[in-house]
């Protein structure tokens, strides 16, 4: 729950009744706005797993390497190292 609450304070995530369901969303506005895109993309690649277009290893591949496979982000470079040499 911290951690949904440090979302709340940082990134503008508001939680919200939604027929009878508790439902979380970020404002369209400040750091909000930004993760709205970087969202939608996570729930492109869910889509596809769970349409069965995308295999479970293909999709936790793709979450791995976030955001190495997202165009805008090709000249980042991961935050741990996904492929340590083999002793």
């Amino acid at each position: 729950m911290h951690t949904l609450f440090a979302l709340e304070d940082g990134c503008g995530l508001i939680a919200e009744m939604n027929g009878g369901e508790p439902h979380l969303r970020f404002q369209s506005k400040g750091m909000g706005a930004e993760l709205i895109p970087l969202l939608r993309e996570w729930a492109e690649q869910k889509q596809k797993l769970d349409s069965g277009a995308m295999s479970r290893d293909e999709y936790d591949e793709w979450r791995y390497r976030y955001p190495l496979y997202e165009k805008r982000f090709r000249r980042m470079s991961p935050a741990i190292d996904i492929d340590p040499p083999i002793d």
